[in-house]
């Protein structure tokens, strides 16, 4: 591609990103199936400590809310954190010291991604729906406020609120903005903040889980079916190398890759790259060519 078009842009942002993974995990690799359209991750990672599956684009307001529930659907099955990389959001650059969030992803810039793995560096501020907030621990609030012998409505006059919204700050119900956040930081100092948690694992509901689960094809529908009647939790994903993640009670979690319609170099392709993802997170790995090859799938996942 030409200098300066969109994929070299995002071709670099992904090298960018891979290298500070790299200098902080002893297994990363960049998935670069499929080579057109819509990705679930770009990059994956896993060491002693955690396993990070990211999501690169130039601005995040491309991704849909498919492209995020197999994101978060593949990391979930795969015990990974999520992360998205981005330059833009809502049409500005990312700034490196705030955290946004996209369907319930954290977003960094790659400054940011590197503060957090890197650089060990806590971020406060979290960008939601184009508001700069910040988040309070709510027993340190109370602790101090209670250790200077402040009401909750002295508190509430110095910051210019209710004595509710006091309240409310000190259930950890609302953030703070970031006016707010300064008066209280001259009060309390910054130990009453609450960084954000980027490498959390977020929440996925039910309904995101089940919205992956439907089969394109009848070899996917009999390979659905029969690892949901082993107990297995499974998802279908389009836009990754793996077609089939499943997972089981005992914690085992298996990849399937399916031929569907491609040629014989592209699922060559398509293969190594799973084998890619197999290796890094240290799962079993299954191919599938055509309907004939299910009985020694069967078989083999029994035992």
């Amino acid at each position: 591609m030409a200098p300066g078009s969109t994929g070299s842009i995002v071709d670099g942002i992904v090298e960018d990103t891979y290298n500070v993974i790299k200098r902080v995990s002893n297994r990363v690799s960049i998935i670069e199936y499929p080579r057109s359209g819509s990705k679930a991750f770009d990059i994956v990672s896993s060491d002693d400590e955690k396993r990070l599956f990211v999501r690169v684009v130039e601005s995040v307001d491309s991704l849909s809310r498919g492209d995020v529930a197999e994101l978060k659907a593949s990391s979930r099955m795969y015990g990974a954190t999520p992360l998205i990389v981005a330059r833009y959001a809502r049409g500005y650059e990312i700034e490196e010291d705030v955290v946004y969030e996209k369907h319930g992803v954290y977003v960094l810039s790659v400054e940011g991604l590197r503060s957090v793995v890197e650089k060990k560096e806590p971020l406060y501020v979290i960008n939601y729906k184009g508001l700069y907030l910040i988040r309070i621990n709510p027993e340190r609030l109370r602790g101090k406020r209670i250790e200077k012998g402040l009401s909750l409505g002295d508190l509430a006059s110095i910051l210019g609120v209710s004595r509710k919204t006091v309240y409310e700050y000190e259930r950890g119900r609302m953030c703070l903005s970031i006016e707010k956040a300064l008066r209280l930081l001259e009060v309390f100092g910054e130990e009453v903040f609450e960084p954000v948690n980027v490498l959390e694992n977020p929440e996925i509901s039910i309904d995101e889980l089940e919205s992956l689960s439907e089969p394109d094809t009848h070899i996917e529908e009999k390979i659905l079916n029969k690892l949901r009647s082993l107990g297995y939790t499974v998802v279908h994903l389009k836009r990754a190398p793996v077609d089939v993640i499943g997972c089981c009670m005992e914690g085992e979690t298996i990849s399937i890759v399916i031929k569907h319609y491609i040629s014989s170099r592209g699922f060559r392709v398509k293969v190594s790259e799973a084998e890619k993802i197999a290796r890094i997170i240290n799962t079993r790995k299954y191919v599938v060519r055509e309907e004939s090859d299910l009985k020694i799938l069967f078989k083999e996942i029994k035992n």
